[in-house]
C-alpha cells in the first residue's frame, strides 16, 4: 500500500480514505508505526472504530465517565473503552458496552476485571450486562458486523454529526447513541 494524493487504502477497508479524513487519522494516532516513512501505512482501527469513538467520547461530553476529568475536544486522553473487548465483534459497536474513559482509568478498569465489573454494573446494571454477554455469544451476529462495516461507519458518521448537532444546541451531559 502506499499513501498518495488519493489517501490510504486501509486494510480492513476497501475504499480509499479521503484525504481530509486521512489527516484525522493521522492527527489522532491512528495509523500503525511505520507509516511516516512509507513502510507499513496500514490503519490499527476501521472507520467504523474512528466514528463509533467519536461519538462515544462525544455522547459523554468529552468527560471521563469515571473520575469526572473533562476534556478538550478532540484531545487523545480521553479513550473509547470497552467492556466486552474489540474481539466481541457482536458487540464491539454497541454503545452499552462502550464508556469514555481517561488513559488513567482504562488502564486501571482494564488490568482490574473484578473493578471493571463493579463499575459497569453501577453503570448500566447486572441485566445489561447479562444482555451484552447474550449478544457477545451471537456468531451470526459478529458476522453481519463484520460484514457490514462500511453501514456501521456510515451509521456512526451520521450518529456523531446528529451528537454534534446537539451539542451546538445547547443540551449537556450525556446523550444517548442510537445503535446500529
Amino acid at each position: 500500500m502506499n499513501i498518495n494524493k488519493d489517501g490510504l487504502l486501509a486494510e480492513e477497508w476497501d475504499e480509499k480514505i479521503h484525504p481530509n479524513d486521512f489527516k484525522e487519522y493521522e492527527e489522532n494516532g491512528l495509523l500503525a508505526e511505520g507509516w511516516k516513512d512509507g513502510t507499513m501505512p496500514r490503519l490499527k482501527i476501521t472507520p467504523a472504530d474512528l466514528w463509533f469513538s467519536k461519538c462515544i467520547r462525544e455522547a459523554a461530553d468529552w468527560k471521563c465517565q469515571c473520575c469526572g476529568t473533562q476534556y478538550q475536544e478532540g484531545t487523545m486522553g480521553l479513550h473509547c473503552s470497552h467492556y466486552f473487548g474489540r474481539r466481541a465483534n457482536a458487540v464491539r459497536y454497541c454503545p452499552d458496552n462502550a464508556f469514555a474513559h481517561c488513559f488513567g482509568c482504562h488502564m486501571k478498569l482494564g488490568s482490574n476485571p473484578d473493578d471493571f465489573r463493579a463499575w459497569t454494573v453501577n453503570r448500566i446494571g447486572e441485566g445489561m450486562i447479562d444482555i451484552l454477554r447474550e449478544k457477545r455469544e451471537d456468531t451470526s451476529l459478529a458476522k453481519s458486523i463484520k460484514k457490514n462495516l462500511k453501514d456501521v461507519a456510515k451509521h456512526y458518521k451520521a450518529e456523531h454529526a446528529r451528537l454534534r448537532s446537539l451539542r451546538m444546541e445547547g443540551k449537556k451531559g450525556d446523550l444517548k447513541i442510537i445503535e446500529y
